[in-house]
């Protein structure tokens, strides 16, 4: 069974769950699937997502998938964690929360521009 993460170069979502999904992913058989347009990223997290299975003492199969579709056609459960515009995407949205004398902190889902 295919769990995915649709942008999972994003460390500060991803990383976590990734560390509380291996060892549930290891005991029911599961694969990770992670999705990310950018392949730097994608290649980063699949590294990380290893590093973290070694340091749990699990295995579990990771796939990386740079398009959507085919992530998810074969997904039983898939995760969001997309960011509308990338970095330039927070640059505005924390600039634009300094504009307004707000300290941007996650701006982009419980700030100014949530």
């Amino acid at each position: 069974m295919l769990v995915t993460l649709v942008g999972a170069g994003s460390f500060d979502f991803n990383g976590p769950l990734l560390r509380a999904l291996l060892p549930v992913a290891a005991r029911r058989n599961l694969t990770i699937g992670l999705c990310d347009v950018d392949p730097a990223a994608l290649d980063e997290m699949a590294g990380i997502a290893g590093r973290l299975a070694d340091e749990l003492g699990v295995s579990v199969p990771v796939e990386r998938f740079s398009r959507l579709e085919e992530a998810v056609a074969e997904a039983a459960f898939v995760t969001l964690t997309l960011n509308h515009g990338g970095l330039r995407g927070d640059l505005g949205d924390y600039q634009n929360a300094l504009d307004h004398g707000y300290l941007p902190k996650h701006v982009d889902t419980i700030g100014p521009a949530g």
